[in-house]
């Protein structure tokens, strides 16, 4: 059996600010102690107060790990077509699998995922580049 790493990371709505989650029951979300260094015990936030999101169990390119509600960068050059294949897409769960949210909203699990992608930023952080990106950019160019 393949042992695959389970980790969090919390979204803090009222602060606006993400954490790295070490455990969470239904009331609390608690914070690894070095995130606040003044304090001697594990910080901890009020759950309702927060998004938990998953590490996927995939990392990008560039070996950083995906987790719910990152944003993925994908360019690739179809050399036979002569064309740049681009795409921003989001980290979700849906169905029972992590996968890749298009711009059509249709869900790429990363079963078939681009070894090419990279994490940009995340949903909660970065709302705007997405939406900027999606906007601007055809998701085909001929180079």
């Amino acid at each position: 059996m393949n042992d695959r790493l389970v980790a969090f990371r919390v979204w803090h709505k009222p602060t606006r600010t993400m954490y790295p989650a070490e455990s969470f029951n239904d009331r609390f979300v608690y914070l690894p102690w070095m995130v606040s260094k003044a304090q001697l015990v594990p910080r901890c936030l009020i759950r309702t107060e927060c998004v938990i999101l998953q590490f996927t169990g995939v990392y990008d390119a560039k070996g950083t790990m995906i987790f719910e509600g990152d944003i993925l960068y994908w360019r690739h050059y179809g050399e036979s077509e002569n064309k740049v294949y681009v795409s921003w897409n989001t980290v979700v769960f849906q169905k029972g699998a992590f996968g890749e949210l298009d711009g059509d909203d249709d869900l790429v699990t990363f079963y078939g995922s681009k070894t090419e992608t990279v994490v940009v930023g995340n949903v909660f952080e970065n709302r705007v580049m997405l939406d900027t990106c999606r906007a601007k950019h055809s998701l085909i160019f001929t180079e």
